[in-house]
């Protein structure tokens, strides 16, 4: 298990303890409320804030952003149903859709770890209505992230078969795969094959100043031209090869 799939599972086992207490407690149950409020206006304006940073700058929403959005969207459902009664209350199946949601957004073993700190706190609960319902329930629980797992990789298999997507991952083995190991070395060469023309630049402009004649300086801006030329043919050449683009040239 990775550092962060581990950080991940204390933190969402942590905050569905911590709702949970906060939301029996008598002393602090009469403000869950108010904390549902805020966690749903504070997830609101997290989305719009992280939408509108994201079109002003141009860019895809970052994992770190992203997981602050599943943390917070974690609690405001929490909060949600721990408001209304947890077990008993009528919005009860949102547990069943946020485990889903876990599984799918965060590792296998972390969204687990959310399941078995839910199931913990509702086993007193059992036989207060139905021993065979409350039981039922308690299964369909546990057996949330096997199912998504288990549909996550019908998913991928399926695009797989389409050609949509090409899975690096195989069930047993921890390697990246053939794909991935191409590609490292891929950038791996085109970085050492950058390194000469880019490094002929830097001492080109280091040096330029110290001429004396016209006919240095000419040679000089030359060279830079060349060794420009060559970097950017090497960056054209390492983007038509992974994309399948054609690099846009600007007019001579």
């Amino acid at each position: 298990m990775k550092v962060q799939e581990l950080i991940e599972g204390v933190i969402l086992a942590l905050l569905t303890l911590v709702i949970y207490l906060f939301t029996v407690n008598p002393v602090t149950n009469h403000y869950a409320i108010y904390a549902l409020g805020i966690s749903l206006v504070l997830l609101v304006g997290a989305y719009i804030f992280s939408i509108r940073h994201r079109s002003a700058h141009n860019y895809k929403m970052s994992s770190r952003i992203f997981k602050i959005l599943a943390f917070s969207f974690t609690t405001a459902i929490l909060l949600w149903v721990g408001t209304t009664g947890w077990y008993f209350s009528r919005f009860f199946y949102l547990l069943y859709l946020l485990g889903i949601s876990l599984a799918f957004l965060f590792s296998t073993s972390a969204a687990f770890s959310f399941i078995i700190v839910l199931v913990a706190i509702l086993l007193p609960n059992i036989s207060d209505v139905n021993a065979s319902f409350d039981i039922i329930t308690v299964i369909s629980l546990l057996l949330i992230v096997p199912l998504s797992y288990f549909l996550s990789r019908t998913y991928l298999k399926v695009k797989e078969k389409e050609k949509k997507i090409l899975i690096l991952e195989t069930e047993n083995k921890l390697y990246s795969g053939k794909v991935e190991e191409l590609l490292r070395n891929v950038v791996t060469k085109v970085s050492v094959d950058l390194r000469e023309p880019l490094n002929d630049i830097k001492q080109l402009a280091y040096y330029s100043p110290k001429l004396t004649t016209t006919k240095e300086r000419e040679e000089y801006r030359k060279r830079i031209i060349k060794s420009s030329e060559k970097a950017l043919q090497i960056l054209k050449g390492f983007e038509e090869e992974t994309t399948g683009r054609k690099l846009l040239r600007n007019p001579k």
